[in-house]
């Protein structure tokens, strides 16, 4: 099933009547959808929003999986809050961001939204103290955690029995703002608690910032705009107050993204977001255009940069060519010598050599077209950053 035909029944199952949707569907279009649905690991919400009224939910395998998200979900339940009590006992400010917070505070359940780790967002000033509870609370990485050598929106992952813990320092895909510019709009759960969360207007800016990664090349929205109309349903976004933020941290405006799947969103809806025509034609054309991209790698869009073969794009990609680097981006075990590092740089120097001779002869037009497309859509274009 394609991305638009799938989204379209989504969104009916979301903002229609759900049993009437489904039972307009063929058997083919609904096990076509199903299929789809547990591709893009949204199984769970499906199922809720069929209320569980589908015979292939009761079939053995996809019944086993909806029993261990589950489990699982309760098991994630059971340790976060304790994880929350010693961040509350550390006096540490922290807000959950993606999954962790929207399955547990905006879906119906806490199971029907499927997450990989836990996202959270620390202050700025209590970062090293983060680390330092992070150590003492039994948290380990396969390197060594620093504050001063953090250069991502995030630190390395950290596990614990079988959890992985991604501690923020910065929300995913914030550029050209600080960390303490965010927090201004962040608020505590009840008076004097070290628990935040995000204003309505910056969670769904922030949900729209994170589909952004790998520049919109990603086959699969439907987790993105199932977030988005969950968050909605449950809190009131002001759309004048989500523009005007947009324009305090230097961010492109989630309204022009949003209006771009009107076969997902109402109209009534898409008319308070009072898009901009020509950025959503941008995104549209964007999501038309891409659909060749998305086997493309990271060093792919590395080599299509606008700043790319310059001296700064040299000197970052350089800090990267390092074993240190090597034993983050493949997860090494500790124990793993600089000789297997050694080999992991050797592998990674020549396939980004053989991307290099692939974008020269192939691949730098229609990435070329990509960009040019976003820059539009992100108010990027003719040197103006995200006019809104």
């Amino acid at each position: 099933m394609q991305q638009n035909e799938f989204n379209e029944i989504l969104g009916q199952l979301i903002y229609g009547n759900a049993v009437q949707t489904w039972n307009s569907l063929t058997p083919e279009k609904k096990r076509a959808f199903l299929d789809r649905a547990r591709q893009e690991t949204l199984l769970g919400a499906v199922y809720h929003l069929l209320d569980g009224q589908e015979d292939a939910f009761f079939e053995d395998d996809w019944r086993q999986q909806l029993l261990k998200r589950q489990a699982t979900s309760l098991r994630n339940e059971i340790e976060f809050q304790r994880f929350v009590d010693v961040l509350q006992k550390a006096s540490i400010r922290f807000v959950p961001i993606k999954g962790i917070d929207l399955a547990h505070r905006v879906y119906p359940s806490p199971w029907l939204r499927s997450f990989q780790d836990w996202d959270i967002l620390f202050h700025p000033d209590e970062l090293e103290r983060v680390l330092q509870v992070l150590q003492e609370d039994g948290w380990h990485s396969a390197v060594p955690l620093s504050v001063e050598r953090c250069r991502h929106f995030h630190f390395p992952p950290c596990y614990r029995h079988g959890i992985t813990l991604e501690a923020h320092r910065m929300l995913p895909m914030f550029k050209g703002c600080s960390p303490h510019s965010i927090w201004e709009h962040c608020h505590p759960t009840q008076p004097g608690s070290c628990h935040y969360l995000l204003e309505p207007e910056l969670n769904l800016l922030m949900l729209a910032r994170h589909a952004s990664e790998g520049m919109f090349c990603s086959p699969f929205m439907g987790k993105f705009l199932l977030d988005t109309a969950f968050l909605l349903h449950h809190e009131t976004v002001d759309w004048p107050k989500c523009r005007k933020l947009c324009l305090t941290l230097h961010q492109p405006y989630p309204g022009d993204l949003l209006a771009a799947f009107p076969m997902f969103f109402p109209q009534t809806l898409r008319d308070a977001m009072e898009p901009d025509p020509k950025r959503t034609a941008a995104y549209q054309e964007l999501f038309r255009s891409n659909m060749n991209l998305f086997g493309l790698t990271k060093e792919d869009w590395n080599l299509s940069n606008h700043n790319a073969f310059s001296k700064p794009w040299l000197k970052q990609r350089l800090r990267h060519c390092s074993l240190r680097a090597m034993r983050i981006k493949y997860q090494l075990p500790p124990n793993a010598g600089n000789a297997i590092a050694a080999w992991y740089l050797s592998k990674d120097l020549m396939q980004k050599v053989i991307h290099t001779i692939w974008y020269v002869f192939k691949g730098k037009s229609a990435l070329r077209r990509h960009y040019d497309l976003l820059d539009v859509a992100e108010g990027r274009q003719n040197g103006s950053e995200n006019g809104n």
